[in-house]
């Protein structure tokens, strides 16, 4: 019985091998066919050239060569599934229960090559695209480190090209400069799939461009901004305030700072100018400055002073705005001022023009608000995020993820800084990426912080120009240069 076992786990072993040797003549044969419509192949991209030599040298028969063999066309799925047939058939003939390891083996291979030949199914004809393939990466890069791009090709019928050998090539060019050009280092990973590194030294707006076999792919050229993570904030100086409430700065980069129900007003240097005692005026919730004019705001009147703390006028407010901690004035003197869970807009008269409804927008309680080059609204508000609104009051954007904002500032460019609850200062990009956070910082943004309580900043205020940047903590104002 063992004898007659032995034989017949003997003639399996013969079987399968001579309907794999059988396959394999077959694929020579196909092999030969093909080699001789390779010229037309080739010069219609059906088949990458150096690619089908390659294969061609290496031909050799298992799953995963098969595969391949099909999904280029070179064999037909029918012919490939006539052979497995074959082999299905010879193993359910002739292996015995007890030839497990060899059934089990068998039966492995021709599953592994069915499966894989049901997804891919014939798909002769198809060619690399330029235009339909496509790139992912970050929308900013690094000064000095490493950029990558992902780069995937994709097939005239827009389904992902699986071969390379294409001929990419990709590079950064400076805005401000065209002869600065920077050639990207490309891996080819032989799958469709390519990884492009760039290394720029200097910041500023670079334009990418992926050409693939000549041509430029999805969305190339691309503008990408390369910026210098480290040199955001540079500290100047530390003026002790007893809780700040509120600050601002003019052109000539003096900072104002409502403390106390009194308004200290330092000059660059951070000395005391003076401190304008506001006898008789109760409930001042909030300054600002707008050219040459300080800006007071309480719940009925905005007083305007000028920038020595002396009185000009007084306006009385249509409605009332109990709640304001925040205020900006626009280049049409509109005064914006959030007030709890609403932004109210008055004119330079006090008539009030219209009213922003937070809880319309997911936010009912308004921290803070800015304005950016555009003249647009940002609103800093208990919904961890910061929400845009047009000059009209409309809303326009909404981005950011940010801790618990307390206050925000937007300088020239439209880049944003906004601190949040916990110690840290966030910028944003113009179209609302995060670039930088003091958070976890590679350096620290004081030198020895522990000296100063970091732990909540309050407000932020930038000058007129954007190059100042004032944050007011708990017992102290720490004056930064800011650059973007």
């Amino acid at each position: 019985m063992i004898q007659q076992l032995e034989t017949r786990r003997q003639i399996c072993s013969q079987d399968v091998k001579s309907a794999f040797e059988s396959l394999q003549r077959a694929l020579k044969i196909r092999e030969n066919e093909l080699l001789a419509k390779l010229e037309c192949i080739a010069s219609s991209k059906m088949i990458p050239l150096m690619w089908f030599k390659k294969e061609c040298e290496k031909m050799t028969l298992n799953s995963k060569q098969l595969t391949e063999m099909i999904s280029c066309g070179q064999i037909t799925v029918a012919l490939a599934d006539h052979e497995l047939q074959r082999i299905q058939l010879t193993v359910d003939n002739h292996c015995v229960p007890r030839d497990e390891e060899t059934t089990l083996k068998v039966l492995l291979h021709v599953n592994d090559i069915a499966e894989q030949l049901s997804q891919l199914g014939d798909v002769l004809g198809s060619s690399p695209s330029p235009s339909n393939s496509i790139w992912s990466a970050e929308s900013v890069a690094k000064v000095n480190v490493n950029y990558r791009v992902e780069v995937e090709t994709r097939s005239t019928n827009d389904v992902r090209y699986t071969y390379g050998g294409l001929k990419v090539i990709a590079m950064l060019t400076s805005k401000a400069n065209k002869w600065s050009v920077i050639a990207g280092q490309v891996d080819d990973y032989e799958d469709g799939t390519y990884t492009v590194i760039f290394n720029v030294l200097v910041a500023g707006t670079y334009q990418l461009q992926i050409l693939m076999d000549g041509q430029h792919i999805k969305r190339s050229p691309s503008d990408i901004e390369v910026l210098d993570y480290y040199a955001y904030f540079n500290l100047q100086k530390v003026i002790p305030v007893s809780k700040p409430q509120c600050i601002a700065l003019d052109n000539q980069e003096n900072i104002y700072a409502l403390h106390s129900a009194n308004i200290s007003i330092f000059d660059k240097a951070g000395q005391l100018k003076n401190k304008a005692k506001m006898n008789g005026i109760v409930n001042i919730m909030c300054i600002t400055v707008k050219g040459n004019l300080l800006y007071l705001i309480s719940p009925d009147t905005i007083r305007k002073l000028t920038l020595e703390g002396k009185m000009i006028c007084s306006v009385q407010l249509q409605i009332r705005v109990e709640g304001a901690n925040s205020a900006v004035v626009d280049s049409h003197n509109r005064v914006i001022v959030s007030d709890n869970k609403k932004i109210q807009i008055f004119n330079e008269d006090g008539v009030w023009l219209l009213s922003i409804d937070g809880t319309d927008y997911g936010f009912s309680a308004t921290r803070c608000v800015a304005l950016d080059p555009k003249g647009n609204i940002h609103v800093c508000s208990n919904s961890n995020a910061i929400i845009v609104f047009t000059p009209q009051g409309t809303f326009y954007r909404m981005y950011g993820d940010v801790k618990d904002p307390t206050g925000i500032a937007v300088d020239k460019k439209g880049y944003s800084i906004v601190c949040e609850t916990g110690g840290s200062l966030t910028v944003f990009h113009p179209h609302g990426n995060k670039v930088y956070s003091t958070r976890n910082p590679n350096q620290p943004l004081v030198p020895t912080p522990h000296i100063y309580d970091l732990s909540s900043p309050q407000v932020v205020a930038l000058d007129q120009i954007g190059s100042t940047l004032c944050v007011a903590y708990i017992s102290n104002i720490i004056v930064f240069s800011f650059s973007s």
